[in-house]
């Protein structure tokens, strides 16, 4: 969503969807087909593909994977 922000370094894969108002980066991995919900923000994570960070979510710090997230 061109309402979304990105603080690089991001990488983005292919098909991932990030919503409006959503907040990415600094130094975060987003994989592909994975859905960042409206709102939501991630920082300094990684996002496995496929896996949604439903919408007001904050994952800082952890990795993301199938709704299950991991303390990094």
């Amino acid at each position: 969503d061109p309402a979304a922000r990105l603080h690089g370094p991001v990488i983005v894969g292919d098909g991932a969807e990030i919503d409006c108002g959503a907040e990415v980066g600094p130094a975060s991995v987003i994989g592909a087909g994975a859905r960042i919900g409206a709102g939501a923000c991630v920082r300094r994570a990684i996002v496995w593909p496929g896996t949604v960070v439903k919408p007001g979510e904050h994952v800082e710090g952890a990795i993301a994977a199938g709704g299950e997230r991991v303390k990094g």
